[in-house]
């Protein structure tokens, strides 16, 4: 006589975990951000003077692919004389082809791009929602 084997395959149910579940995006208002700046020649930090580098010291909740900085400076009128956009670790150079010299009043913001779906991080396409994470605002000496 032969004997029938008959095998129950079961299969796990794992239940799907939405993306913000895994990994979730920091909320607006959720960071810090801090200006540094830079050592001139093996001397102590000094505050942000024309035509010296700075730094930022930022944190913010959770991980994020893409953090960015941008920084903006203003001598007395409504559109910049400086803007530059790149990554918190960064340095950046107080001085551009619209600002020849002179005291500046600067702002900058920790921000990242949500994609439209609202739940992942902006990936190139489509349209995407600026997050901003912290701002900061500080004076250039001359």
């Amino acid at each position: 006589m032969k004997r029938l084997l008959t095998a129950t395959i079961v299969a796990l149910a794992v239940p799907a975990v939405p993306a913000t579940a895994q990994a979730a995006l920091p909320p607006a208002g959720s960071g810090t951000l801090e200006v540094q700046g830079m050592a001139q020649q093996n001397q102590a930090q000094i505050a942000p003077q024309y035509s010296h580098y700075i730094g930022f010291r930022a944190s913010w909740p959770g991980k994020l692919r893409e953090p960015r900085v941008t920084l903006r400076c203003y001598q007395g009128g409504e559109f910049p004389v400086y803007m530059q956009s790149g990554s918190p670790s960064d340095t950046y150079l107080l001085a551009g082809p619209l600002w020849s010299g002179g005291a500046a009043e600067c702002t900058a913001e920790l921000t990242y791009r949500l994609s439209s779906n609202g739940t992942t991080e902006y990936k190139g396409n489509g349209v995407y929602t600026t997050v901003v994470l912290a701002n900061t605002t500080f004076a250039v000496a001359p």
